[in-house]
């Protein structure tokens, strides 16, 4: 094999095999067994199927569709060991997007793996298109497992320069259609040196991947952080068995977005009682000790040595309940543009909703409008055949211009206050940033989903969700409890934020129906769309400001 540049990410697998053929790098649960990848087997499968993939010309684009699986990675890394770019798609995308991604990206191939509903898979895919399939056979297309078979290992590693292309991450875009972020292997090799800076990760360290790969956050922190510093992954087989998969992964590291933490938090308060009980339980004398102990390993996170929380904003009462849980949250922020850091607390500190100091190695500022900038070792090459959007956000001082909106304070640590795009007028030509006002909300209620609006109204007015929580069954019920948090929230708002009517929803927001992106962010846009006109209607035949809403 030929010699590599250094910190590719196969020269990271080169290196384990030689210091630790044998260990194990993938468990993979499948049924009712596990399947266990040494480093050595990884890099046998991985190199058989590169020589498969030699057969494109050099720098083709290839695609995956898949759930999380072994198969994922060491597809990434045959497509890398062969020369070629990576281009990820969530295996939740519409059949528009995945079309849309591979007709844009020139795709000439698509790894299609783990879905949701496997006999649909191929109805998703171009016709036309090379298809090969990993985790599971698909009916006529080759399949990895007989592939590896057929195929020697490859003779020469493709080389690759500090600039070459190893993937272009088309972002979920919570507006428009998605954008091709071309990351080289500078950046993954930056982004890699950022994460030794604020975390530690060994070779005794374990992950658990279940959020999408086809994200930079989880691909970087868990798909090349393991990679690069020796670390096991286990997976998970599905949604319903996570708790169980996570209890014997036993992770140390955990990486979960906020609607994760979220939905943690209040699975368990339903299960003991409330918050309120639970809350005095965890404050008593010798219970409240052997509760936190129970049900952190009842989680599977007793021996969790890092939580990270991600890719969204989290309520501040989230992050409160965790630390009397005994679990601190570490939040992190960056850009699908700067490989997913720039930012990210430290176990010591006690700044309650920030996103922590930048990142040693990169820089931050705040635009006059308030707007965050990075500049970051670890940033893009721009949008694929996009240089028109490029040069909009990365400006000629090399600043990238993120679109998020922050506070700075005078210790240097970073708040997210919301997005610059979110911000509307009202009919008086008052701007208001909603996120704020959700978060007082959402601290208030406890309910996920809920959407300020308003854009032309008089006043800003809110949407919420109620299909997930425990008003599901009878949204009648959370009528007077919003008439009391309505007016307490309103107390503490400007006269032209104040809220004029709250809108009780028991339609879901999911991927599927276009309200959530597929890393479970809000598509402000689409449920606007989705409820304004009804809500428009209601406001003027009701007298009630508490409205259930089809």
């Amino acid at each position: 094999m030929s010699k590599l540049i250094p910190q590719t990410p196969i020269q990271r697998l080169l290196h384990w095999v030689k210091e630790r053929p044998n260990d194990i790098y993938f468990t993979q649960p499948i049924g009712s067994v596990s399947i266990e990848y040494s480093w050595t087997r990884v890099l046998d499968e991985v190199s058989r199927m590169a020589n498969y993939l030699q057969q494109y010309p050099k720098g083709s684009r290839i695609a995956i569709v898949s759930l999380n699986c072994a198969h994922w990675v060491m597809v990434d890394l045959a497509i890398q060991m062969a020369g070629h770019i990576s281009i990820p798609i969530y295996p939740t995308a519409s059949k528009a997007t995945i079309h849309k991604i591979i007709e844009h990206s020139e795709a000439k191939a698509v790894f299609l793996g783990k879905m949701f509903e496997p006999d649909l898979a191929l109805g998703l895919l171009p016709a036309g298109l090379d298809v090969l399939a990993i985790y599971q056979p698909y009916q006529g297309q080759p399949y990895w497992d007989d592939l590896v078979k057929q195929y020697e290992p490859i003779n020469q590693v493709a080389e690759t320069q500090p600039n070459d292309l190893v993937s272009i991450v088309y972002t979920s875009g919570t507006t428009g259609d998605p954008k091709g972020v071309m990351i080289s292997y500078r950046a993954v090799g930056a982004a890699m040196e950022l994460i030794k800076s604020i975390i530690v990760i060994n070779q005794q360290d374990r992950f658990v991947s279940y959020l999408p790969l086809a994200h930079v956050a989880e691909r970087m922190a868990v798909g090349f952080g393991a990679l690069y510093y020796g670390a096991h992954v286990s997976f998970i087989r599905s949604l319903d068995t996570f708790t169980e998969d996570v209890r014997k992964a036993a992770p140390t590291i955990f990486f979960g977005v906020p609607r994760i933490w979220t939905k943690i938090k209040m699975a368990i308060e339903s299960k003991l009682g409330g918050p309120r009980v639970l809350s005095s339980l965890l404050r008593t004398p010798l219970l409240g000790g052997w509760l936190k102990r129970t049900l952190l390993k009842k989680l599977g996170f007793r021996h969790v040595r890092y939580a990270l929380c991600a890719a969204a904003a989290v309520n501040k009462d989230v992050l409160n309940w965790f630390g009397l849980l005994g679990l601190k949250l570490n939040e992190a922020y960056g850009m699908t543009e700067t490989c997913g850091l720039s930012h990210m607390t430290k176990l010591s500190d006690s700044k309650i909703g920030s996103v922590g100091e930048v990142i040693n190695g990169c820089e931050c500022m705040l635009s006059t409008e308030g707007e965050v900038l990075l500049r970051n070792p670890a940033l893009m090459d721009g949008y694929y055949k996009r240089a028109d959007l490029t040069a909009e956000v990365i400006d000629k001082q090399g600043w990238l211009h993120t679109g998020d909106l922050g506070e700075i304070d005078e210790e240097g640590y970073l708040y997210i206050t919301g997005r610059v795009k979110d911000i509307f007028k009202t009919s008086k030509g008052k701007y208001i940033a909603p996120l704020p006002i959700e978060q007082r909300f959402q601290s208030a209620l406890g309910i996920e989903h809920m959407n300020l609006m308003g854009n032309g109204f008089t006043q800003p007015f809110m949407v919420l969700s109620v299909f997930e929580s425990d008003y599901a069954q009878a949204p009648k019920n959370l009528i007077p409890i919003c008439e009391k948090i309505l007016e307490k929230v309103n107390n503490t708002l400007e006269t032209h934020e104040k809220i004029s009517h709250v809108f009780i929803s028991n339609e879901p927001w999911t991927i599927e129906n276009g309200l959530l992106t597929p890393t479970l962010k809000m598509k402000r846009d689409a449920i606007e769309k989705f409820y304004q006109q009804q809500a428009e209607r209601l406001m003027h035949s009701s007298n009630e400001y508490i409205l259930l809403i089809d």
